[in-house]
């Protein structure tokens, strides 16, 4: 559909350059502009931009702005281009609302991957400490192994210090 509420001037008649210039978002002039002097050297195909534009209800819109060269001058260069600005605000809330929506579940999905990889990591080496220390206290190793044993509990218990640590870094 046609925007016939853009902040332009009540009979605006063509727009022009300084009028653009105006309307667009600061932060996509650059590009529109760079993309649209491309067209201008290669048309191709007809020209094609997705962009915000000064609204004089809403503030600022997306468009989808469409055009093509309507007349020359004599030596070839565009004298007029005609064109279209269709709101397309709703289909880009609609796309930023998915994305975050998958950048949400990607999120989840790493959270718990790396949850599940810190629960196995920690875990493992906590098993030894515990079940090599219920041994000793029960008095299941002859008293020259007693020491290899606590020297593998304090390596686990190292172990599981330095993942702590990593996993608070």
């Amino acid at each position: 559909r046609r925007l016939p509420d853009l902040e332009l001037p009540a009979d605006f008649g063509p727009v022009t350059e300084e009028s653009f210039i105006q309307l667009c978002h600061p932060d996509d002039l650059p590009r529109v502009a760079e993309r649209f002097r491309s067209y201008l050297k290669n048309p191709g195909e007809p020209y094609a931009d997705e962009f915000r534009v000064k609204h004089w209800q809403s503030g600022w819109i997306w468009v989808l702005s469409r055009g093509k060269i309507a007349e020359r001058t004599s030596d070839g260069r565009a004298r007029r281009v005609v064109g279209t600005y269709v709101d397309i605000s709703e289909l880009k809330a609609a796309q930023s609302a998915r994305e975050q929506q998958q950048a949400a579940e990607q999120a989840s999905a790493m959270k718990s991957q790396f949850l599940g990889r810190v629960s196995h990591e920690l875990r493992t080496p906590l098993n030894a400490v515990i079940g090599y220390t219920r041994m000793l206290r029960d008095g299941l190793y002859a008293e020259e192994r007693r020491e290899q044993v606590i020297e593998i509990i304090e390596r686990n218990a190292r172990m599981l210090a330095q993942l702590v640590s990593d996993v608070l870094d």
